[in-house]
């Protein structure tokens, strides 16, 4: 009787530990496949980002803009009509007294 429950107490333990490792193992396989996923995704991101900034510089080049602010009627300014700004350490214009907090 000691011995059928002993044989049964070993065979549960061996049955235990098999069902941990396969849960384990399948657990690596998916994490596994989960990172794969994601790196794929942040290549995709960083190849959308690249084209993002690209497309950018194209927009702000002053080779695009200087044509449309001349259809606008802007004109780029003469030094003499161009009013300099000096900010405070805070942000404020230099003569202009900081908000109190």
């Amino acid at each position: 009787m000691r011995a059928a429950l002993l044989t049964l107490l070993v065979a549960s333990a061996m049955i235990w530990i098999a069902v941990k490792e396969i849960t384990a193992r399948n657990l690596a396989i998916r994490l596994g496949f989960e990172i794969s996923r994601l790196e794929s995704v942040h290549r995709e991101l960083l190849d959308e980002h690249q084209k993002r900034l690209i497309i950018r510089e194209a927009l702000i080049s002053p080779s695009r803009i200087t044509p449309i602010a001349a259809e606008a009627g802007l004109r780029t300014p003469s030094p003499d009509a161009v009013e300099v700004i000096h900010l405070s350490p805070e942000g404020a214009p230099a003569d202009v007294p900081a908000a109190p907090r």
